[in-house]
């Protein structure tokens, strides 16, 4: 499965830009940039976000899943839902994707 520091390093080469730079567009500490990229820690998912956005990738495909790179509408479209649903809610859409992703393997 690929990580997201993998994904973060690919589209930062391709896209050819740098920790400062990427720094720069989304507001996240250089270090903490790094920290992702050497997969010594994960962004939380407003960083997520913030990185998918200045890179012009999908959320999802950032975060490793098997999605297209620049689905970004779809991505938009299930985050702004996400974000409408209590906590609960949330808890129990999470553990459904998860059943649903593992009934794919």
């Amino acid at each position: 499965m690929t990580t997201i520091a993998d994904r973060l390093n690919i589209a930062m080469e391709k896209y050819q830009i740098g920790v400062r730079e990427l720094s720069r567009r989304t507001g996240i500490n250089a270090g903490d940039i790094t920290r992702y990229r050497r997969g010594e820690y994960e962004p939380k998912r407003e960083k997520i976000y913030l990185l998918s956005k200045a890179l012009n990738v999908s959320p999802g495909w950032l975060m490793g899943l098997d999605l297209p790179e620049h689905d970004v509408l779809a991505d938009q479209e299930i985050l702004d839902m996400w974000h409408k649903l209590s906590e609960d809610h949330r808890r129990l859409a999470a553990d459904y994707i998860a059943a649903l992703i593992e009934d794919q393997t």
